[in-house]
């Protein structure tokens, strides 16, 4: 059946029709407004995901890996998780970590290959964040870039390593995430 060039809800309750005949106009509108409550509630949670990431995601990683940075070599306070935080560069901090995740978003949206080296390239400004908070963000996703010049595939093939280790937390239904969490998170260190 071909559809005349009608616009506006007319246009929709006539493809309702032909799709969902047993549906009638009351509800189909709620059915529309079902999915603009969807499409909103996605929306916002995208949107508060986002925000979480730059503002407190982020500045935990680069504590995160402040941690286990210092406890390479003697046991260190669990209080350095949260020296992302502290120190008055928190700005810096966030600043960096926006700036990272926006280059790699933007060579993402070119291809994915290009996305995936980039990210590569830019894998260790936590790290160097972490060890230098007081260094700006151009500096640190320099120093980064710098530091993955020519270990771009070691890193990838690190990466490609620890599958196993997910599909192993996967099947113990996260149980198995107390000794890969760590276990991760300190092989990356070292590398």
């Amino acid at each position: 059946q071909e559809f005349t060039g009608q616009s506006g809800t007319s246009a929709m309750f006539e493809l309702q029709d032909h799709f969902f005949p047993h549906v009638d106009a009351v509800s189909g509108a709620a059915f529309s407004l079902l999915w603009i409550l969807v499409v909103t509630l996605l929306i916002v949670a995208f949107t508060i995901g986002i925000v979480y990431t730059i503002f407190i995601a982020n500045p935990l990683t680069v504590g995160h890996n402040r941690f286990y940075l210092d406890s390479r070599f003697a046991p260190t306070d669990i209080g350095r998780i949260f020296s992302g935080f502290t120190g008055g560069n928190y700005g810096n901090v966030v600043k960096t970590m926006f700036l990272k995740d926006l280059y790699e978003f933007g060579w993402t949206l070119l291809f994915i290959i290009p996305g995936i080296i980039k990210s590569i390239s830019y894998s260790m400004a936590f790290y160097v964040l972490a060890e230098n908070p007081n260094m700006s963000a151009t500096e640190a996703l320099n120093e980064s870039k710098a530091i993955m010049e020519g270990h771009k595939m070691d890193y990838f093939v690190l990466s490609l390593s620890f599958i196993p280790w997910y599909l192993l937390v996967v099947v113990t239904f996260g149980i198995a995430a107390l000794y890969v969490g760590p276990y991760i998170s300190l092989t990356t260190t070292n590398f």
